[in-house]
Parts: structure tokens; C-alpha cells; sequence
């Protein structure tokens, strides 16, 4: 996404601060759970990224899972969300 302009993702600003509407995904592959670490980030995180306009939430972790990892996702469940 990065370097792309005409990608819009869901943010915005209020009293100085930035809310990203974000994705994030949980996979499970031979009872272990998929996490990734970003650059020099000391944290480990699970896989997902910030929704685009007109996206689901189905759609944006495919896209994100592709994007970073170059795999195919397949949705099995999802969780429900607040």
C-alpha cells in the first residue's frame, strides 16, 4: 500500500489524534498460531492491516495476508466484533 495514492484507507483525525481502522486475522496451521514482526518493531503482532474504502473485513485480511506473505487465505470463521 505504501507508495500507492490512490488507495484510500479508513482514518481519521480528532484533538490530535489518528484512529486507522484496522484488520487483523488469526491463522492456525497444525495447532500453531501465525504472527509476524514488522522491521525493526520489538513486538510480534498477528497478520492483518488497515481496511480500504468499500473493503470488508473478509476482504481487506486476504489482501493483507497476500500482500505481506504471497498465500492464499481461506476463510473458515469469523469472530464477532465490538
Amino acid at each position: 500500500m505504501a507508495g500507492v495514492p490512490w488507495v484510500t484507507v479508513i482514518q481519521f483525525d480528532q484533538d490530535g489524534r489518528r484512529f486507522n481502522y484496522r484488520v487483523a486475522g488469526v491463522a492456525i496451521h497444525d495447532a500453531a498460531v501465525l504472527l509476524h514482526r514488522a522491521g525493526d518493531e520489538p513486538f510480534w503482532t498477528l497478520p492483518g492491516g488497515r481496511a480500504e474504502i468499500g473493503e470488508t473485513a473478509e476482504q481487506t485480511i486476504r489482501r493483507e495476508m497476500r500482500e505481506e506473505l504471497s498465500t492464499h487465505v481461506v476463510h473458515r470463521d469469523s469472530m464477532p466484533h465490538a
